[in-house]
């Protein structure tokens, strides 16, 4: 019986060896130590979205628009002066021109004089101001020629010129705070000369009918200070008045 026993178990033994083998039990995993758990990898987490929506207990209160306040603007900072800073008042602008006038002397006797007027403007030209101006002189004189009061004879005069006006506006000096008008005054025309009343027996040189003409230019040099009123008085009258 025991020998029986045996052979049976030989048996069993052999067809265990040689027959399908069964998956192996799985393992149980031993918990890890202190030493496994800093070595292993840390899984990464979700990176955080721009803005994480608050709980709802913290969400900041929600007022309608129309109750909310306005943005107030901002206020436009004043410039404030320094003490001693030094203000400059801008200068007049020049005068952009003017007249000359011009006033003539009766040359038969001194007792009158004719006035007439030059008009000019001021010009910039390259870093310089220049004036520039052209009129008519035109005067008519008459009257009894010195010494010859108690004489019937009347002796007439007429002046007829071109004028031009020349110069430059120069800085100012000592003596003229507000710049001088350095200019000169050309003239060109005619003095015409005749006689009327004249005695009958004697030869009139120059008659009404046929007067004397000579032709005549003249330069008169104009050193004015550029003030109103600025005035020459040789040989003739000349007075600057500004725009």
């Amino acid at each position: 019986m025991l020998r029986v026993t045996v052979v049976v178990l030989l048996f069993c033994l052999m067809l265990g060896a040689c027959g399908p083998q069964s998956p192996a039990a799985e393992e149980t995993p031993l918990p890890e130590s202190p030493a496994q758990t800093i070595a292993q990898p840390t899984p990464s987490l979700p990176e955080p979205s721009a803005t994480l929506p608050l709980p709802a207990a913290e969400q900041p209160p929600t007022e309608p628009a129309a109750t909310r306040p306005a943005p107030s603007p901002t206020p436009t900072p004043t410039p404030s002066v320094l003490p001693g800073a030094i203000t400059q008042t801008p200068s007049p602008p020049e005068p952009g021109g003017g007249t000359i006038e011009v006033r003539t002397p009766n040359t038969i006797n001194m007792s009158t004089e004719c006035v007439n007027s030059i008009p000019f403007r001021l010009e910039g030209d390259g870093g310089r101001t220049m004036s520039r101006g052209e009129g008519r002189i035109e005067c008519a004189f008459e009257g009894k020629p010195i010494g010859g009061e108690g004489s019937p004879i009347v002796y007439h005069v007429l002046l007829e010129f071109d004028a031009v006006l020349d110069g430059e506006l120069l800085p100012a000096t000592p003596d003229r705070p507000h710049g001088w008008l350095d200019a000169f005054l050309k003239l060109d025309g005619t003095i015409t000369q005749y006689y009327t009343d004249y005695p009958p027996q004697a030869t009139n040189p120059c008659p009404q009918s046929s007067p004397c003409r000579t032709p005549t230019s003249d330069l008169f040099p104009l050193p004015f200070a550029f003030e109103e009123g600025s005035t020459i008085t040789e040989p003739w009258t000349f007075i600057l008045h500004l725009e």
